[in-house]
């Protein structure tokens, strides 16, 4: 079990890693939904988001990334970090392709894809 300061200090460490303006107009927490997507989408992102929040997850919604990169969702509690990336399209090449791009990401989140067509927020767990 991790103390209040390595917890803070991991966090802080895994937030260094999102671009500073985004930072300053992404409060933690808070859960920003864009017109453009789709229903489906945002809505998952949302259950996701509310869910980890309530489980003493810092969450950060569509966080942009020093190097490259955007998160539909960023969770960090003490030592784990994680990139959930929501898709709506069912083509397995598209959900392949997402993999693919992980590359994109810093190498210290680890990366979950959800298929947002068949989630249910109930049974899933991070």
């Amino acid at each position: 079990m991790m103390n209040k300061y390595e917890t803070l200090t991991w966090e802080n460490y895994y937030l260094s890693k999102i671009r500073f303006s985004n930072r300053c107009g992404n409060h933690y927490n808070c859960i920003r939904v864009f017109k453009n997507n789709k229903y489906i989408h945002e809505r998952v992102k949302f259950d996701i988001a509310f869910k980890l929040i309530r489980e003493g997850f810092t969450v950060m919604t569509e966080a942009i990334f020093e190097e490259s990169g955007r998160a539909d969702v960023l969770a960090i509690k003490g030592k784990h970090a994680y990139i959930i990336e929501i898709e709506t399209s069912k083509s397995k090449s598209l959900m392949k392709k997402k993999i693919l791009e992980k590359q994109k990401y810093p190498k210290d989140f680890e990366l979950i894809i959800i298929n947002a067509e068949n989630f249910d927020i109930n049974k899933w767990d991070l």
